[in-house]
Order: C-alpha cells, then sequence, then structure tokens
C-alpha cells in the first residue's frame, strides 16, 4: 500500500513539472513571436491570423 502511494505522489509530482515546462514553452514562443513581429515593424497580432500561419508552414514545406 506504501509503495503504490509513493509511486502516485511521485507521477502526480512530474506530471505537474511537464505541465509547467509545456505552459512555459508555449507562453515564451507567442512572446518571442510577438517580439519578433514587433523588430519588423508590424502589427504583433499579426501572428495570430490563420493566413500568416498557412505561409509558415508553406515556406516550411
Amino acid at each position: 500500500m506504501r509503495n503504490e502511494e509513493y509511486g502516485k505522489d511521485y507521477r502526480n509530482k512530474r506530471f505537474k513539472s511537464f505541465k509547467r515546462i509545456i505552459m512555459w514553452f508555449f507562453i515564451l514562443m507567442i512572446v518571442g513571436l510577438m517580439i519578433g513581429s514587433l523588430m519588423g515593424s508590424s502589427n504583433p497580432f499579426l501572428i495570430f491570423w490563420p493566413p500568416a500561419w498557412s505561409h509558415f508552414f508553406g515556406f516550411l514545406h
């Protein structure tokens, strides 16, 4: 019983840290995209338009 509880606590702790890492990744990605668009002298909210993302993925393809 005690080993199962320890494993559950360990998994919950690891899952919380994983969620935190993913959350920070997305926040920093959005902030970086906005800073990059500001340096390019354009509207920083332009990155949220679907045509901008289709252009980006077309460029990668």
